[in-house]
């Protein structure tokens, strides 16, 4: 199994902080969401861990090569996309290389997650997809899921909804090798893809072939400056 870090977003909600950094370089306190997430994955024996890249993407790979003197993954490829695709578009961009189930994982999200169990959800059943979700007051911005009872997935609204507490889609899951056979997107494939949305085209089309892994631990994304200093803060107290 692969996994792909996404990390190429611009961030223009977070500037200035996004000015002279990736979203996923920001300062925690001695630590980014970047090293958490390579030291999480970097333990899951993957067979090759690929991280997209367009935003400061230099710094980024500079970045990374850091934190890997540390960890010392052999098996992690970069990938540097000259025009930003999309939450999809950079993952059938690469149906080419990828020949097995796969993880992705937005790095702009901070997920105490164990990625094992949700592997294992995975491979218990006849799966599409699978995301992991947490529940949440404060619902803006996030895609919104409603299950059904065997938590299959009934509807999946993308972020343009009333804020209201529900069930919210954190970035993560896992896809079925398969997919790409599924939902081949030739209306895409021209633009190499640029364009394709997890929320808005693909998930929608699996929703029935689609299982929750509910989140039971703490999730903060970093979508704004207040969710930004709600996880320093967060970080700060829990290593402290």
């Amino acid at each position: 199994m692969k996994c792909i870090l996404l990390s190429a977003g611009k961030g223009k909600r977070l500037l200035p902080y996004t000015k002279t950094k990736p979203k996923c370089m920001i300062d925690l306190g001695k630590t980014n969401l970047i090293e958490i997430w390579l030291n999480k994955v970097s333990k899951l024996k993957f067979e090759e861990i690929i991280i997209n890249t367009h935003h400061l993407n230099k710094i980024l790979k500079y970045e990374i090569h850091k934190i890997n003197e540390k960890l010392n993954i052999q098996n992690i490829t970069i990938i540097n996309e000259e025009n930003l695709l999309g939450t999809a578009g950079t993952l059938w961009s690469l149906k080419d290389k990828i020949n097995d189930d796969f993880f992705v994982i937005n790095t702009d999200v901070y997920a105490e997650i164990d990625l094992e169990k949700m592997k294992f959800a995975f491979s218990s059943d006849n799966l599409d997809c699978i995301v992991a979700y947490d529940y949440r007051l404060d619902t803006n911005g996030c895609g919104i899921i409603e299950f059904a009872e065997d938590l299959f997935i009934e509807k999946f609204i993308e972020k343009k909804h009333d804020n209201k507490p529900g069930f919210v889609f954190s970035g993560i899951l896992i896809f079925s090798k398969n997919i790409f056979k599924l939902l081949p997107f030739k209306e895409f494939s021209k633009n190499n893809f640029m364009g394709l949305d997890t929320g808005y085209h693909v998930l929608p089309k699996i929703s029935k072939t689609t299982k929750g892994f509910k989140i039971n631990g703490k999730v903060i994304d970093i979508r704004d400056e207040c969710k930004l200093i709600e996880l320093k803060k967060y970080i700060k107290e829990k290593f402290i």
